[in-house]
């Protein structure tokens, strides 16, 4: 018996898993720099690197609605 229960511990056991990095979607991808539009309304936010423009598109408009109604 002890035997068996020897054997299939290791098995129920959870195995511990490698840290991996983010997926690549969720990484800062610096060379990615989308060029000014005067079409799109930008608000100010603070980067690493000071005052950052970010352009006010639909996904920014439903952030904020979100934020909203907390």
């Amino acid at each position: 018996m002890w035997k068996v229960l020897f054997l299939l511990l290791p098995r129920l056991l959870p195995r511990p898993r490698p840290l991996k990095p983010p997926p690549a979607w969720v990484r800062e991808a610096p060379f990615l720099h989308t060029p000014l539009c005067l079409d799109l309304p930008y608000y100010p936010a603070r980067g690493e690197g000071g005052v950052v423009l970010i352009p006010w598109d639909r996904y920014a408009e439903e952030a904020e609605e979100l934020l909203e109604g907390l």
